[in-house]
């Protein structure tokens, strides 16, 4: 598995924050839970809301792998849970600047199963082949922000292998989709080097478009064979004739002479 950013144009909106977070388990009992990723855009920004957005990362990470006896989807849910309340309370204290101008996704992948929600307008998309899906729809259309309950439920789905997951923020998606996206889609090989060569050659088209392409490259899992020498049962009368047999053979070659 490969996850892949790309920042593109960030300097043409300076009133736009762009940010992915990607962690992972930093203890064996929480290897279960996976790769978390939170690909975030606060537009209208201030220099404050950084600390802001800083804040609400650290707070899915630590809740997220806060708890070793938790399933993946669980985990999540609980985590959202933790993100609303944080909101809220960030309303409550007057705090309402990200109230329609934060974005977000927040994406986990735990062997092979792919966990995620949604809050404010992001893309969340699955390119499996040459087929590309809308894979969010499964949660609101359209998710109003609200102090209640900014983030949505969790949707689910297991993946296999070559399969791309895609997270664009909104405005660099509708640039994307008529022309360029297609024709990234069909490109014979989806990996860094050859995406980036394919963003370089549209420089021109992109040079007004700004956003965050995010990719999960999905591939195929490398067997973990476990060799052990297995040695044939003796019997303890056997291995005892056969020890005494070595024994005299070796007395006799030493005494011949």
């Amino acid at each position: 598995m490969q996850a892949l950013e790309y920042y593109f144009n960030p300097h043409l909106r300076k009133d736009t924050y762009l940010k992915v977070f990607s962690f992972r388990p930093e203890k064996k009992d929480l290897a279960h839970l996976g790769y978390l990723y939170v690909i975030v855009e606060f537009t209208n920004t201030l220099k404050e809301d950084r600390k802001f957005i800083l804040e609400l990362a650290d707070l899915i990470k630590e809740t997220f792998y806060s708890n070793p006896k938790l399933l993946p989807e669980k985990a999540l849910t609980e985590t959202l849970k933790r993100a609303n309340q944080f909101l809220y309370k960030k309303t409550e204290s007057g705090d309402v600047r990200w109230v329609g101008n934060l974005n977000i996704a927040v994406l986990n992948l735990a062997n092979y199963f792919l966990y995620f929600s949604r809050g404010g307008s992001i893309q969340i998309l699955l390119l499996r082949g040459d087929e590309l899906s809308d894979i969010a729809q499964e949660l609101e259309e359209k998710i109003t922000p609200s102090p209640f309950k900014f983030f949505g439920g969790v949707a689910s789905g297991k993946l296999i292998s070559q399969d791309k997951v895609i997270v664009i923020t909104q405005k660099l998606f509708e640039n994307l989709y008529d022309e360029i996206l297609p024709e990234l889609i069909n490109l014979p090989e989806i990996k860094d080097k050859t995406l980036k060569k394919f963003f370089k050659s549209k420089k021109k088209e992109m040079k007004n478009w700004s956003g965050i392409f995010f990719l999960l490259l999905i591939e195929e899992k490398i067997p973990f064979f476990s060799f052990r020498l297995r040695l044939p049962r003796i019997n303890k009368t056997l291995f005892l004739i056969l020890s005494l047999i070595a024994l005299l053979a070796i007395s006799y070659f030493l005494f011949r002479y």
